[in-house]
């Protein structure tokens, strides 16, 4: 074989490699993008269920309170005015925002973390410094409910990298804020679900009896403690086990998850009822707040019932 045939053929052999490369490249970079499309698309899915589902839900209840709290009385006036614009409304009464499936990733955390970026004390290279921890923490935290949930990793990161990645960035914020704003950033951080239920309950009422910046505060906050300390207490009491339940012990786990919800609630009203205005009953803040509380209790209740339900049809 001469030197020019054996140039050439090692010419053909690196050509064929680099195309079968690009053609294994581009399999996977299909792959990925049919990954990320279907992800994009279980969210859109998601959100607009639940958006529907308890958008439907309070509209009901909010007419179905109004029109019974006084029979025969005339509502009061902002509810006769229709749903309240609160375009010009001061800052002290600014709307919360419910979540978008397309909002990106800045949008997110001027969203979830407003009460904490508005009241934190920091330097402006601080601030900005926070921000941008901020977003890397929602990407990831995303990219690991997504792998729990779909079992996808477009990435190819695992569930423990991104874990550890998240508790450094934890650290580097504690080193920005100071003990009270980091408490609060640790009550923020995994609150979606209370956060996303707050913020229907809020706009919701928003034509009626609105709630200033303040008040929208201390119940959220109050909701998240209260949340998280009655989901520990479901850990204890066995109620995410599998085993299968009989009759007594079935009936035992009730009691005790309807006590537990009860020392919730009430703890969660007591709480915030100094924040909210309960002079007018049956048309004050409070009292709408405590009805949909009492209605979000007995449907949660009705849900948890039915889990240890589950577990008892298995003997």
């Amino acid at each position: 074989m001469t030197k020019q045939t054996a140039g050439i053929s090692a010419v053909l052999i690196l050509s064929g490699a680099a195309l079968g490369y690009l053609f294994y490249s581009n399999i996977r970079l299909r792959e990925e993008l049919a990954m990320a499309q279907r992800q994009c698309q279980n969210r859109i899915a998601r959100v607009q269920s639940d958006y529907q589902g308890e958008l439907q839900e309070l509209q009901q209840y909010l007419l179905a309170q109004t029109s019974a709290a006084a029979p025969g009385a005339a509502p009061p006036a902002a509810v006769m005015a229709g749903p309240r614009d609160d375009s010009d409304a001061p800052d002290a009464f600014k709307k919360p925002a419910l979540e978008r499936y397309n909002e990106s990733m800045e949008d997110l955390v001027a969203r979830k973390y407003r009460f904490l970026l508005t009241s934190a004390t920091l330097s402006e290279a601080d601030r900005e410094a926070l921000q941008q921890l901020l977003v890397e923490r929602e990407r990831l935290a995303l990219s690991l409910r997504d792998i729990r949930e779909y079992g996808e990793a477009g990435s190819g990161a695992q569930p423990e990298d991104i874990e550890l990645r998240l508790a450094e960035i934890d650290d580097r914020i504690q080193e920005l804020l100071n003990p009270q704003d980091y408490q609060r950033y640790g009550l923020l951080k995994e609150s979606d679900k209370e956060q996303h239920h707050f913020t229907e309950f809020t706009l919701g009422v928003n034509g009626i009896f609105p709630l200033n910046n303040g008040q929208q505060e201390a119940v959220l906050f109050a909701k998240i403690r209260h949340e998280k300390d009655f989901e520990t207490n479901l850990k204890d009491l066995g109620l995410y086990a599998d085993d299968p339940l009989n009759a007594q012990q079935r009936d035992h786990l009730y009691g005790a998850v309807q006590s537990a919800a009860e020392t919730y609630r009430r703890g969660f009203l007591q709480e915030i009822k100094q924040y909210l205005d309960a002079s007018s009953f049956p048309f004050d803040q409070y009292t709408l707040v405590e009805n949909y509380t009492n209605t979000e209790f007995q449907q949660l209740l009705d849900d948890l019932r039915g889990k240890i339900d589950a577990r008892a049809a298995q003997n």
